[in-house]
């Protein structure tokens, strides 16, 4: 298929509107697009929405998976030293008490 041209005859009243939301669009990714551009920006964005949703959406499950691993792995090679040096004869930290257990989910919420 043969590329598309396309005129679009803006109304004069809607061309204020416009140009605030492109110069929003433009402070915030320091660009100095015109009207124009935008648009023609708009528009082929919409035609790769989809493709980006899936790439968003897997890349999420990967870092997820990723740092759930992390997670397993750091609790497994804690357990395994803390088995070691129990079999090696030194004995564990005292357990903590509940209050500490109250403490420290209170201080996991207030970082999220």
């Amino acid at each position: 298929m043969p590329d598309l041209e396309i005129a679009i005859i803006i109304p004069e009243a809607a061309v204020t509107p416009l140009q605030n939301k492109v110069s929003l669009y433009n402070s915030q990714h320091g660009t100095v697009l015109t009207i124009e551009e935008w648009a023609e920006l708009s528009i082929l964005s919409e035609a790769v929405q989809d493709e980006i949703a899936q790439f968003a959406h897997q890349l999420k499950r990967d870092r997820e998976a990723a740092a759930n691993q992390e997670f397993a792995d750091a609790v497994r090679a804690k357990q395994e030293a803390l088995i070691a040096e129990l079999k090696a004869g030194k004995a564990p930290a005292a357990a903590p008490t509940q209050e500490d257990l109250v403490a420290n989910q209170n201080a996991m919420k207030a970082k999220e």
